[in-house]
Parts: structure tokens; C-alpha cells; sequence
């Protein structure tokens, strides 16, 4: 095997369940080894095809997957919840087009919580608020008189 080249494993299981493994050359090696390492298997034949089908079975055509089988359906469309409260709301109407009492959200009431303000006023390091006093010096820092 060519580190090049385009591989396609064809994997059955005891339960005759059939599908293929694409891989390139240079993880075949490892490839084989976990698919071999695999319970259930009975068989594992590798086949090299050229680039135009390994893309096209990885990518699809221009025109999605020449399989069938390998086409994913598509998911139908998830309703929007303006639609959903029109329809919500139309149920939970009685027959005189009034809601009915059971239905409706009472708000609730919150009871306000009472916090005093514990913060304590900051300590006046630079003496702003009284002037004319001396400087305070930082801790740590000595100064040292010459001579």
C-alpha cells in the first residue's frame, strides 16, 4: 500500500451486515488493525479505487450521493414559537373565547430583601482631608539619615 493511495475496506459482520471503510494509504495500517482487533467480523477485504470515488463516496457528486442509501433525509421543519404560542394559546381557550381562570400566571410577589449598606469608609492614607499634617510613609520602606 502507497501512502497515495485510496482504499475502500469492505467489512462484513457475522450478522451479514455489509459496509465500507474509506481510508487512505498512509492510516491503512492502523485502520486494519482496529477493524481486525473488532468482535463479529467476518470478513475484511481491502480494495483500492482511484480519487474521483473515494471523493465521491465521502463528499458526494455534484448532485449529492450516487447511492440512495447514503443520502441523509432531510430533516422536516422545526415550528417557530410564534406559531406554537398561537396554537398554545387556541387550546387553552374554552368555547366563549375567554381564557379560562386555571390557565392564567398569577404574579408572583417577591418580598424585597432589606440590606443595610456595611461597607466601611476607607482609610485617609494620604491626609487629604487633613491638610497641613505630616506624610505618612509607606510600611516596609525606612529612610536612613546621612551625615
Amino acid at each position: 500500500m502507497i501512502k497515495d493511495d485510496y482504499v475502500f475496506i469492505d467489512v462484513t459482520w457475522t450478522s451479514k451486515f455489509k459496509h465500507i471503510v474509506p481510508c487512505r494509504g498512509f492510516n491503512y495500517k492502523s485502520t486494519m488493525k482496529s477493524i481486525e482487533a473488532l468482535d463479529y467480523i467476518t470478513d475484511i477485504s481491502p480494495r483500492t479505487v482511484t480519487q474521483e470515488e473515494y471523493e465521491t463516496y465521502i463528499h458526494g457528486g455534484d448532485d449529492g450521493p450516487r447511492d440512495e442509501r447514503l443520502s441523509q433525509q432531510e430533516n422536516p421543519p422545526k415550528r417557530s414559537r410564534a406559531k406554537a404560542k398561537s396554537k398554545d394559546s387556541e387550546s387553552t381557550r374554552d368555547s366563549g373565547g375567554k381564557p379560562s381562570r386555571t390557565t392564567r400566571s398569577q404574579p408572583s410577589k417577591l418580598l424585597k430583601s432589606t440590606v443595610r449598606n456595611v461597607s466601611k469608609p476607607k482609610k485617609d492614607v494620604q491626609r487629604i482631608n487633613n491638610p497641613g499634617t505630616e506624610r505618612v510613609s509607606k510600611p516596609g520602606r525606612t529612610t536612613r539619615k546621612t551625615k
